[in-house]
């Protein structure tokens, strides 16, 4: 916190620690104009990255789980936030065309959506949430011998560069998420 910060009270919130951290993202990644596909990637990713690691912490700490809880609620609402701007085509935020059934099945069907529809970034987020969130986020807690910091590394890497690019960022993404995780942790703390 900067000497104008303690005096002026500017408090980070968890919007901030995830828009900052998704430029180091793409900063690290060497992407320096992103699509909108990419922001919604890459805040979709880090916003899932969060709350598996804040649930790995909530699991091990059950005490706190009660309040991990809000803070994960708090970092659903700010990915939302952050993207809402975005229209992303349904075909290049799913993972396959079995993942774009399941989209389109999530629409209204009087708006004859196809795999080649935009949709607005806070719509295509809820979504792709309801549809593989949960899975997402089981997996990164319960996979791997990286723990869910690893884990989370491996999939938000994936997911905004592609399969198996990630890796000759591991290192640097790992630190970068350990970063956003304390950066949370901070928030969280002084709540």
């Amino acid at each position: 916190m900067g000497f104008l910060d303690a005096i002026f009270g500017n408090k980070k919130t968890y919007f901030d620690v995830l828009n900052e951290n998704i430029k180091r993202l793409f900063h690290l990644y060497g992407i320096n104009d992103p699509s909108n596909e990419d922001q919604f990637k890459c805040t979709f990713a880090l916003t899932v990255a969060g709350i598996a690691m804040l649930n790995d912490i909530a699991e091990k700490n059950v005490s706190a789980k009660e309040n991990l809880l809000a803070v994960m609620k708090e970092l659903v609402v700010s990915g939302e936030r952050l993207i809402s701007g975005c229209n992303v085509k349904i075909r290049n935020i799913a993972t396959d065309k079995n993942e774009v059934e399941k989209i389109l099945l999530n629409l209204p069907s009087e708006i004859n959506a196809d795999e080649n529809t935009n949709l607005d970034g806070r719509t295509a987020f809820r979504i792709l949430f309801k549809i593989r969130g949960q899975i997402l986020i089981d997996e990164i807690c319960n996979k791997g011998l990286f723990g869910a910091v690893g884990q989370a590394t491996i999939f938000v890497g994936d997911m905004v560069l592609g399969m198996e690019k990630s890796k000759t960022y591991f290192m640097a993404s790992t630190t970068n998420l350990m970063q956003f995780l304390d950066d949370i942790m901070d928030i969280y703390k002084k709540n």
